[in-house]
């Protein structure tokens, strides 16, 4: 049953990619930038600052972040 799911899933997501991003490039006009999307490449800082990311799952973990993100940006 995992092997039917797993090629279920693979074929959708190798069907659905090309069309998310003709749908982004197409109709929101947005660059692809597909490899930072797939995490295949870090994206750059855009103000030459160090880049920091945060990774949270529930609204109280970003809720308990939000104090320690503002420290880090008066530092």
């Amino acid at each position: 049953m995992y092997w039917l799911y797993s090629t279920i899933m693979a074929a959708a997501y190798a069907f659905l990619l090309p069309v998310y991003f003709v749908k982004l490039r197409l109709l929101r006009g947005e660059p692809v930038r597909a490899a930072e999307r797939l995490s295949l490449r870090r994206p750059q800082p855009r103000s030459g600052r160090p880049l920091l990311w945060v990774h949270a799952v529930s609204v109280g973990e970003v809720l308990s972040l939000r104090s320690l993100l503002r420290e880090f940006r008066a530092a």
